[in-house]
Order: structure tokens, then C-alpha cells, then sequence
């Protein structure tokens, strides 16, 4: 996969730093925002390249395709929070929601998955474990994208 070098809007230092701060509740509404995005996106997609299917045909490809054999992994890291006093959710990981993000990437190209990657990793920094994306990243064909958004990420250092 050739990956061309566009001009991708990339969160600013201080809205990182404001970022950074929130809580973790607030994170996770974030990453559920990302997600759902994402989610929409597949599900539009499939859409408008399988006009026969039903609805149930099409959820059936898109729960397919999110879980793609990471899903024991994925299940396995899911963080316990509390978004609204007493309610608990699991929630996924950042870096698992970065490795689909990658993945969506790869089946769509849209740029705004790159940004919300390169975002969340300048925001999080050594808070996401980078050595689980490398691994799922060359489990699931990913190391091109992961290296282009490695190296926008120390472009814009």
C-alpha cells in the first residue's frame, strides 16, 4: 500500500495539553465518539457497495469486520470505567481503537482516521502501548500505515 503524504490536520500542543487532562470518563466518551464515527463509516460503506443486501446481512459484515481476529485481545484489554455515577462500561483501549482505525484506513483511506491516530497518540504518549499496535500492526498487514503515521507524528515533533 503506497500511501501518499497529504496535509493532515494534526491537534495543536495546547489542545493536546487540554486533552491530557481529562478524565477518564471523559476519554472514553471521546474514544466511543471515535469509534461510532468509525462504525458508521463501515456501515455506509458496505451500503453503498452491497445495495441487495438487508440490514441484517450488513451488520452481520460490519460485526464481522471490526472483530477480524483481534476481538480475544481486544475483550481481554477492555478497561472498567464509570462515565455516570453508577453505571460501569467496558470500554476499549486506545490502542485498540487505534489498530481499527488502521484498519478502517486501509479499507477507505479516509484521513480523518490518520488524524485521530496521530491525535491520540500526541496526546497520550507514553500512556499507549506501542509494542501491542506493532504486533497487531504486522499480524493485520497494518506496518505501512502505522510507519507513515510514526513518521507524521515525529514531523510534527
Amino acid at each position: 500500500m503506497n500511501i501518499e503524504k497529504r496535509n493532515i490536520e494534526i491537534i495543536d500542543d495546547t489542545m493536546a495539553e487540554v486533552l491530557r487532562r481529562k478524565t477518564p470518563q471523559q476519554r472514553l466518551a471521546i474514544a466511543f465518539g471515535i469509534w461510532s464515527s468509525a462504525r458508521k463509516q463501515l456501515t455506509n460503506y458496505l451500503r453503498s457497495q452491497h445495495p441487495d443486501w438487508n440490514e441484517a446481512m450488513i451488520q452481520k459484515e460490519v460485526a464481522r469486520r471490526l472483530s477480524h481476529g483481534i476481538d480475544k485481545s481486544r475483550f481481554s484489554r477492555f478497561k472498567r470505567v464509570t462515565p455516570v455515577e453508577e453505571t460501569q462500561a467496558n470500554g476499549a483501549s486506545p490502542e485498540d481503537v487505534i489498530i481499527m482505525k488502521m484498519k478502517y484506513y486501509k479499507e477507505g483511506e479516509s484521513e480523518k482516521h490518520l488524524r485521530d491516530i496521530v491525535s491520540m497518540l500526541k496526546i497520550s504518549g507514553d500512556e499507549i502501548d506501542r509494542s501491542y499496535i506493532e504486533f497487531w500492526s504486522k499480524k493485520l498487514e497494518l506496518v505501512d500505515i502505522r510507519n507513515a503515521i510514526l513518521q507524521r507524528l515525529k514531523n510534527i515533533g
